[in-house]
């Protein structure tokens, strides 16, 4: 009964598409970037907002560490280009990337130049300067705009000719 077992074990064995070539769907090992790619982007964008703001509380509170210094720089340079790459929602990555990151070094550099003219010239006052302008330009992205529709705009002509008749 034992032998008989065994046998029939090794028919089911040799019947197995397995080992003809056919891939078991327990075994499938997917080669594609595509989920590891989208599984990736959040993590690395979170990741970038928790060093910036890293950076911008280790400055603003002169807490004495070494990395206060590059978390800083990286919270001036990136806070106004993530802020800038808000009102490109249409743009291509590329285009965004470039204006923000452009944009991002003119309002760097337009802090700093008010910031030399008024000799008051800090880590702590250019973090408090940026995070404001990055804010500011954020949320200016972010507000609805309305535009008036020229087809709903009553002809002024038209009322002329109106008025015109009644007297």
């Amino acid at each position: 009964m034992l032998l008989d077992a065994l046998l029939a074990l090794r028919h089911i064995e040799v019947r197995h598409p397995a080992r003809w070539g056919a891939k078991s769907p327990m075994r499938i090992i997917s080669g594609e970037t595509g989920s590891v790619r989208t599984d990736v982007l959040p993590l690395a964008a979170g990741v970038a907002v928790a060093v910036a703001g890293a950076g911008a509380a280790l400055a603003l509170t002169h807490f004495g560490s070494p990395l206060r210094a590059p978390f800083a720089l990286f919270h001036l340079f990136a806070t106004p280009a993530a802020a800038l790459s808000a009102w490109l929602p249409g743009m291509d990555r590329t285009g965004r990337l470039v204006f923000s990151v452009s944009g991002s070094l003119a309002v760097n550099l337009l802090t700093a130049q008010a910031l030399t003219a008024l000799d008051s010239r800090s880590a702590r006052n250019s973090v408090l300067i940026i995070s404001v302008a990055a804010l500011i330009i954020f949320l200016s992205a972010r507000i609805p705009r309305t535009r008036k529709d020229p087809r709903t705009r009553k002809d002024r002509s038209n009322r002329k000719s109106q008025f015109r008749t009644r007297a």
